[in-house]
């Protein structure tokens, strides 16, 4: 996905439309950008009278582990250094009673700076060459 197409081409494409009597097409083609596009621009602008791009990302809920709840996946981490992210999820309901998936724990260690590596023992071995 690129960039959002700024606001000052997306009013000249709708300027165009307005005082030329542009179709969508038209307008489209003239300003190099999708015919889906320029329809999108006008359904906002007669929405809300704006045309200014939506933000992307960042907008989802608030972190599940955030504050002391961070503290205690810190404590949990440090006193069971060799929990898969499954068993810390399990480990941090059961101290907090907050599900966590182990997708959250994860979001949460590395916020706090924590990784977790694999050991080299449990990586598979390399085939031989010639075996």
């Amino acid at each position: 996905m690129g960039r959002a197409l700024s606001e000052d081409l997306r009013l000249r494409v709708l300027a165009a439309r307005t005082e030329e009597g542009l179709t969508i097409a038209e307008a489209a083609e003239r300003y190099s950008v999708g015919t889906a596009s320029v329809k999108r621009w006008t359904r906002v602008w007669r929405e809300t009278g704006g045309v200014a791009p939506k933000r992307n990302g960042g907008d989802g809920p608030e972190p599940t582990i955030r504050g002391h709840l961070e503290t205690v996946l810190l404590d949990l981490s440090l006193a069971n250094s060799d929990a898969t992210l499954p068993e810390l999820a399990r480990l941090f309901e059961e101290a907090t009673g907050v599900h966590a998936t182990r997708h959250t724990v994860g979001r949460g260690l590395a916020r706090l700076g924590i990784t977790r590596k694999k050991s080299p023992s449990s990586r598979p071995k390399p085939k031989q060459l010639g075996s």
